[in-house]
C-alpha cells in the first residue's frame, strides 16, 4: 500500500499540473484551430501573392507600352484600345484582391490580439513559475523544488516551442498581408496614373489623328507623285502581286524632290548608241494640279503680277489679305509658330529666281504657301454641300505631304514677298483653298476630278501657255519662259536620264506584254521585269505564252507614235510593225503596262507623253 501522504501529494500535483497545463495551453486549442486556417489558406495568400506579381508585370508592361506609344510620332485607335483593355484588366485583378485582403484583415484583427496576449503572458512568466513556488512552500515536502522544477520545465519545453511555432506563423501571416496590402495600393495609385497617362495619350491621339487623317487625305492625292497611278493601275491590273506593287511603288517612289531644294539645268538625253533607238518623254511633273510653280516663273518673267499668276492657276477666286502673320500656327516639331516665321521656313521654290524676274512667282508661291496652311489647319472641303466646313484645328507637317518646311529663317527676297503680300491668301467663297501646287504642268494643268477624282472650283485645268503654237515655244514652264528640267524629259532610275534609251527588242516586249494581257488578263502576275520577279516571262518566255494562246507577236516595229487630246493627256499609242499594220493601244494602258514592265526604273511619268525615235 502507498503511503497515503504521498499519493495525496501526488494528486495534488496532478490536480495542480493539469491546471497549470490548463492555464498554459488555454490558447492552445484556439491556436491549433488557427494553425489549420492557416494550412487551408496557405495556398490562397501564396496565391494572392503571386497575383500581385503578376499584376506588377502588367502594370510595367503597359508603363513600358505607354513610354513606347508617348514617343511615337503616330498611335493608332487599335494600340490605345488595347491598352486600356490591358488596364482595365488588371485594375480588376487588382479589385478582387483587394476585396480579398480586406476580408483577410477582419480574421487577422482576432489572431493578432491572440498573439499579442500570448506574447505579453509569456514574457510575463519565467522558468519558475507560480507552480514550482506553490511545491516549494508545500507541507508534504514530498517533492523538492528542484524536482518539481524539473517536471515543470517538460511542460514549458512543449508548451514553449508550439506557441512559438504559431506565433511564428502568425507573425508571418501578418507580416504577408502587410506587404501584400501595402504592394496593393501600390500597384492601385500606379495604375491610376497610367490610367491618366493613356487619357492624356487619347487627346493626344484625337490631335495626332486629325492631323494624320488630313495628311493621309492629301498623301493620297499626292501618292506617286501623279495621276492616281497605283490605284489606277491597281483597278486596271487587277491581278497583280504583291511583289508587282512593291515594284511599282520603287519606281514611282524614286523622285520625290521639290523645285525648293532641286534646280536641274535640265541636261538633254544624250545621243543613243544603238539603233532604232526609242525614248518615252513626260510632259510635267508631278501631279500637275493648281499652281506650276516653273510657270509662275515664266508668267513672272513674262511681266504678269503674282495676283494675275495665281488668278490664272486657281479659278473663281480672290486674293484677300485676311489673316495677322503675327497669330501662330501648329507645326509638326515645331510647335505653335508665328504665322511668319512659318512662311520664312517654306523651301518650296528657289529664292534664286527673285533675282531672275521671278520675283512675282515668289509672292505667288508665298500666299499659295499661306493659304495652304491656313486651309489645312482650319478647314475641310464638303463634296456635299459643295463648300468649306470649319474644323479644330490640326498640325501641319513639314513633309511633301503638305508643304516643306525647314526650320529656317529666310532673308533676302524670300523674305520681301513674305512682307509684300501679307496675309494674303487665295479664297473661295471667303475662305482659304486647298491650294495645290506642283512644279511643272508640262503645258497643262490638269484638274483636280481628273487626277483625284473630287471635284474643287477653284482646281480647273488650264492649258498653261502665251501662244497657240508649238509647247517648247509657247509653255510658260517651257524653254522660252520658265525653263523647267521637268517640262518634257526621259525618266530613268536618275534626274540624268542617261539609260532612257530602248532598243527595238525591248519595245517589242512591252507591246507584247500588252498583247498578252488583252488576250489573258491573269497573265499579267508574270509580266514584270524578269530581273526583278522571279515569276516574271522572259521576253522569249512571253512569246511561247502568246504562241499557245494564239496571239501573234508585235515583230519589228516600224514606228510607234504617240497622240493626245490637246488638253495635256496622250490618248494612244499607234503601233505599225511587221505583224501589225495599225494596232492602236489606249494610252493609259501602254503606260501603265510600260511602267510595269520596263526594265531598271524607266517609265512613263504623267498621262501626257510623247515617244522619240532615232534610226
Amino acid at each position: 500500500m502507498p503511503d497515503k501522504k504521498l499519493l495525496v501529494s501526488i494528486l495534488i500535483l496532478i490536480s495542480i499540473v493539469a491546471a497549470v497545463f490548463i492555464t498554459r495551453f488555454a490558447y492552445a486549442d484556439e491556436l491549433e484551430d488557427i494553425n489549420e486556417e492557416i494550412e487551408e489558406k496557405e495556398k490562397e495568400y501564396e496565391s494572392t501573392s503571386q497575383q500581385l506579381a503578376s499584376i506588377r508585370t502588367q502594370k510595367d508592361s503597359i508603363s513600358q507600352k505607354l513610354t513606347q506609344l508617348s514617343s511615337q510620332l503616330g498611335v493608332t485607335q487599335e494600340e490605345i484600345n488595347d491598352l486600356e483593355k490591358s488596364i482595365t484588366a488588371a485594375e480588376k485583378e487588382l479589385a478582387i484582391i483587394n476585396e480579398n485582403l480586406a476580408n483577410r484583415k477582419d480574421s487577422l484583427s482576432k489572431k493578432i490580439d491572440l498573439r499579442n496576449k500570448i506574447v505579453r503572458d509569456y514574457s510575463k512568466s519565467g522558468l519558475l513559475n507560480d507552480l514550482e513556488m506553490f511545491f516549494a512552500a508545500s507541507p508534504t515536502k514530498q517533492l523538492t523544488g528542484f524536482q518539481f522544477s524539473a517536471f515543470n520545465y517538460i511542460f514549458d519545453k512543449s508548451l514553449n516551442k508550439e506557441t512559438i511555432k504559431f506565433i511564428d506563423m502568425l507573425n508571418g501571416e501578418i507580416t504577408a498581408f502587410e506587404a501584400d496590402k501595402a504592394e496593393g495600393e501600390k500597384l492601385k495609385a500606379e495604375l491610376e496614373a497610367q490610367q491618366n497617362e493613356l487619357v492624356s495619350l487619347k487627346k493626344q491621339l484625337e490631335t495626332q489623328k486629325s492631323s494624320a487623317q488630313n495628311e493621309y487625305d492629301n498623301l493620297q492625292k499626292q501618292q506617286n507623285s501623279f495621276e492616281k497611278e497605283l490605284a489606277s493601275i491597281s483597278e486596271t491590273l487587277s491581278d497583280l502581286t504583291a511583289k508587282q506593287q512593291s515594284i511599282l511603288k520603287e519606281k514611282y517612289g524614286s523622285e520625290s524632290e521639290t523645285v525648293g531644294n532641286y534646280e536641274s539645268d535640265g541636261a538633254e538625253l544624250p545621243d543613243p548608241t544603238f539603233s532604232p533607238a526609242y525614248a518615252f518623254y513626260t510632259y510635267g511633273y508631278p501631279h500637275r494640279v493648281g499652281m506650276s510653280q516653273y510657270g509662275a516663273y515664266g508668267r513672272s518673267k513674262a511681266g504678269q503680277k503674282y495676283d494675275t499668276i495665281l488668278k490664272a492657276y486657281f479659278k473663281n477666286t480672290k486674293i484677300e489679305k485676311k489673316y495677322n502673320d503675327d497669330e501662330k500656327i501648329p507645326v509638326a516639331g515645331y510647335g505653335n509658330i508665328k504665322l511668319k516665321d512659318y512662311l520664312l521656313g517654306i523651301a518650296e521654290m528657289p529664292e534664286s529666281w527673285g533675282d531672275k524676274g521671278g520675283y512675282e512667282a515668289l509672292k505667288a508661291q508665298v500666299v499659295a504657301a499661306r493659304t495652304y496652311a491656313m486651309n489645312y489647319i482650319y478647314y475641310t472641303w464638303d463634296s456635299k454641300s459643295g463648300s468649306f466646313k470649319d474644323k479644330s484645328a490640326v498640325t501641319i507637317c513639314t513633309t511633301q505631304s503638305c508643304q516643306v518646311y525647314n526650320g529656317g529663317k529666310k532673308s533676302g527676297k524670300w523674305a520681301d514677298a513674305v512682307d509684300d503680300t501679307k496675309g494674303e491668301v487665295i479664297t473661295y467663297n471667303g475662305k482659304p483653298v486647298t491650294a495645290w501646287y506642283a512644279s511643272t504642268a508640262g503645258a497643262f494643268t490638269r484638274s483636280a476630278a481628273q487626277v483625284w477624282g473630287s471635284t474643287r472650283p477653284w482646281a480647273e485645268g488650264i492649258k498653261d501657255t502665251a501662244c497657240s503654237g508649238d509647247l517648247d515655244d509657247c509653255a510658260y514652264d517651257g524653254p522660252k519662259y520658265g525653263d523647267s528640267p521637268w517640262f518634257h524629259k526621259a525618266w530613268d532610275s536618275g534626274y540624268s536620264a542617261k539609260n532612257a534609251w530602248m532598243t527595238d527588242e525591248e519595245v517589242q516586249d512591252i507591246v507584247n506584254a500588252y498583247l498578252m494581257w488583252k488576250k489573258d488578263e491573269s497573265s499579267i502576275e508574270h509580266l514584270s521585269p524578269p530581273d526583278k520577279d522571279d515569276d516574271a516571262w522572259s521576253k522569249s518566255e512571253l512569246k511561247d505564252k502568246m504562241d499557245d494562246k494564239g496571239v501573234d507577236p508585235v515583230g519589228a516595229i516600224n514606228e510607234i507614235k504617240a497622240y493626245d487630246d490637246g488638253n495635256g493627256y496622250t490618248t494612244k499609242v499607234v503601233v505599225k510593225s511587221d505583224n501589225y499594220s495599225n494596232l492602236e493601244i489606249d494610252g493609259y494602258d501602254f503606260k501603265t503596262i510600260f511602267n510595269l514592265r520596263s526594265r531598271e526604273k524607266l517609265y512613263i511619268y504623267t498621262a501626257f507623253y510623247s515617244i522619240r525615235t532615232e534610226k
